[in-house]
């Protein structure tokens, strides 16, 4: 009974937080609680890199990835999950993938690879699903990358 409580009560909480925050006061107490923390030495690091993941990828993972492709990176026989965010073509006609690979366990730092279309496996899996993977160091994952 006490756990209903404890869950009824923080989602009571994390609404009326949302309502503060929406309105003019609660932004100025929000800035003015976030200068604070930014003085903080270690929480400032943590905050903001949590920050910079949720906004980046909340506001615009669905436009930013296209999809989710396997490449076989940094070396021959190594596979390595990637984002592709764009195509590309050279002189010759050919399609490259302009391909983002995120590093572990901060997905927002990366490389910017332009890869070969051929050269490139595509999967089934959905851009949350890659990030989940990517983010939790491969902990969770499906059982299938449904490979095409």
């Amino acid at each position: 009974m006490d756990y209903i409580f404890g869950f009824i009560l923080t989602v009571f909480i994390i609404n009326l937080l949302g309502l503060i925050v929406s309105n003019v006061i609660g932004k100025k107490i929000y800035h003015a609680f976030e200068k604070i923390l930014n003085k903080i030495p270690f929480i400032n690091t943590v905050y903001s890199s949590i920050k910079q993941i949720i906004t980046t990828f909340s506001s615009s993972s669905k436009n930013t990835f296209k999809k989710v492709v396997l490449i076989e990176y940094p070396k021959n026989d190594l596979w390595t999950l990637a984002m592709v965010t764009g195509e590309s073509k050279n002189e010759k006609n050919e399609i490259f993938y302009n391909i983002f690979v995120p590093t572990t366990p901060n997905p927002t730092s990366g490389y910017l690879l332009f890869v070969k279309k051929d050269n490139v496996i595509e999967t089934k899996l959905n851009i949350e699903d890659a990030l989940k993977i990517i983010i939790s160091g491969g902990l969770v994952s499906p059982e299938s990358l449904d490979i095409e």
